[in-house]
């Protein structure tokens, strides 16, 4: 699957950008990365508490995601791509 760059890279800058100098952004920035890896962390679970359910069910998520993979991508990237514009815009106004 290859990787979405664009994304990982506007991450980076608004996390590098972010003023992390009290304690509630240090929790509000490690909040998100639990949030972002929360939906690995409930598939291994689901898959450690029932095998056979979360093996078939994860198997169709999997073949689902591969058959739509690139429209995914494509929406997901205008989305965000529309999100940072619109930001963008309003600090140019602003």
């Amino acid at each position: 699957m290859p990787q979405p760059w664009a994304l990982v890279g506007a991450d980076a800058a608004t996390v590098v950008a972010a003023n992390l100098s009290s304690l509630t952004d240090w929790l509000v920035l490690t909040g998100y990365c639990l949030l972002a890896t929360l939906s690995l962390v409930a598939m291994e679970t689901y898959e450690v508490c029932a095998p056979a359910a979360a093996e078939a069910r994860l198997n169709g998520l999997r073949t689902w995601t591969e058959q739509h993979q690139d429209q995914l991508i494509v929406r997901i990237s205008v989305l965000v791509g529309l999100w940072l514009t619109a930001g963008s815009i309003y600090e140019l106004v602003a």
